[in-house]
């Protein structure tokens, strides 16, 4: 995607965590053994007051792309990760293994200057949180009167 197109879109390629995949483990293995099953993260600075879109193309576990036509997406914002206020939400697209998550113009201007956000899919039963960061808004300079 050029960059002058898309200005304030991104993508971000989101493999299937081998975490969350079923692990065998040797008998005779040394030493502790750490398995990380986190989402990946991905902080956003954005401009208040702006749209913004951030696609999410999501890769299986046989490095194929997944298909998420059967899958239930939510992205919430809120002001830290146990609050119980979503102070916005990321509208979710989906197509085929493609996540298009956007911020409408509104949503950015009412967000507070330092929150958090995730991105989380249900498929097949199973729910896995894609993505995760902070959000960090820069206060807008042109708005209505």
């Amino acid at each position: 995607m050029p960059n002058s197109i898309m200005k304030r879109s991104q993508s971000e390629v989101v493999p299937w965590p081998l975490g969350r995949m079923p692990v065998g483990i040797m008998p005779f293995t040394e030493g502790p053994v750490t398995i990380t099953a986190l989402p990946s993260q991905v902080n956003l600075l954005l401009y208040a007051g702006d749209d913004f879109t951030l696609r999410l193309d999501v890769i299986g576990p046989d490095s194929e792309p997944l298909d998420l036509s059967a899958a239930d997406v939510d992205s919430h914002i809120r002001v830290a990760p146990e609050s119980t206020v979503i102070a916005g939400v990321f509208e979710a697209t989906v197509d085929f293994a493609t996540i298009l998550l956007h911020l409408d113009s509104p949503t950015s201007t009412n967000l507070p200057t330092n929150c958090v956000w995730d991105c989380q899919i249900i498929l097949g039963g199973l729910t896995t949180t894609l993505v995760a960061g902070t959000i960090v808004m820069t206060p807008e300079v042109t708005r209505p009167l």
